[in-house]
């Protein structure tokens, strides 16, 4: 009988294949899942990085235009800031501080509105509008998020006479010519993103002196 010249692979042949198929197949698995890990984590980073630059923009925004600039009535001067800002017919007061909630905390926003003409006839009257949340996980440690600059650009450094409120500090500090902004954001399994900007306040009208 004449024997076939095909032949089938043997066990060994099959083991040895499967087991090459197995480490290629991982190898490629791996490069995918580290590939997939790596555009997740730019992403988280370049979004916050946005929210960042958002924020300080917006913040910027209004501070510019205050007229007056408040600060915090209980001492809180590095996390709290407020301005009233007369556009489109309406004064708007505006106030950005740092609120902690559920062990996080945030840069939030609080407006309330009203109109000129309304105001100017004595009728105070505003309407709150909802808080808006500008920064989550906002982690700067015990650095500020405001600072206070007078005209020569030194640091206006006031320490009351007793913790809390403080008449002398609260003239220094809205007295400020510019103000320092710096945010830092905590990111999960990666370091902390970080934005700071400076904003000269051009109306100057209430500023004592």
């Amino acid at each position: 009988m004449k024997r076939s010249s095909e032949q089938g692979f043997t066990l060994v042949e099959l083991l040895v294949s499967m087991v090459l198929l197995g480490v290629v197949g991982s190898v490629v698995v791996s490069a995918i899942v580290t590939g997939m890990q790596s555009a997740r984590t730019t992403t988280a980073r370049t979004m916050a990085i946005h929210e960042l630059e958002v924020a300080l923009q917006r913040v910027g925004r209004e501070l510019r235009a205050a007229d007056p600039l408040y600060v915090s009535e209980n001492g809180a001067y590095g996390t709290q800031i407020g301005a009233e800002v007369v556009r489109n017919g309406q004064v708007q007061v505006i106030s950005f501080a740092v609120v902690e909630e559920d062990g996080q905390q945030f840069l939030v926003q609080d407006t309330a509105i009203g109109d000129i003409a309304d105001i100017e006839s004595g009728v105070v009257e505003l309407t709150t509008l909802p808080r808006r949340t500008l920064v989550t996980a906002v982690d700067n440690g015990s650095d500020p998020v405001f600072t206070y600059f007078d005209d020569y650009g030194d640091p206006i450094v006031c320490t009351p006479p007793t913790p809390g409120p403080s008449e002398a500090c609260d003239l220094a500090y809205s007295d400020a010519y510019k103000i320092g902004l710096r945010l830092e954001r905590t990111l999960s399994d990666q370091s902390p993103v970080r934005a700071e900007t400076y904003i000269t306040v051009r109306n100057m009208r209430y500023r004592s002196g």
